[in-house]
């Protein structure tokens, strides 16, 4: 894993640097693959889950998310022009607070 498990985290994230993960596949459905024959589909939904699946679904509304609040700064989009639109032009604090919001909005995700 790249990180500890934790209570504030739900999930690890495991590198495959040595390409295993075909064969771990692999064991992973031949044992759990009539695991849960006996059982009706609906008793056993949601049991197991995609994580890699899951991971994508939820970088990309991230991604979009920044899309989205990105979308204000003024062209050409360059370094300038994004730290006026989080920090503000006049380098006041004033102007730092009014716009912490928007340095903050995905610190939490």
């Amino acid at each position: 894993m790249n990180r500890l498990d934790s209570e504030d985290k739900e999930y690890g994230y495991v590198i495959d640097y040595k390409d295993l993960f075909k064969a771990l596949e692999k064991s992973i459905h031949d044992y759990t693959g009539e695991a849960f024959a006996a059982y009706d589909a609906e008793d056993v939904q949601g049991l197991l889950t995609d994580r890699l699946t899951k991971s994508k679904e939820h970088l990309e509304e991230l991604l979009d998310s920044v899309k989205a609040l990105c979308e204000p700064v003024t062209p050409p989009k360059n370094t300038i022009n994004y730290v006026h639109y989080f920090c503000g032009k006049s380098g006041d604090g004033d102007e730092l607070e009014d716009n912490e919001q928007k340095r903050v909005a995905h610190t939490k995700q």
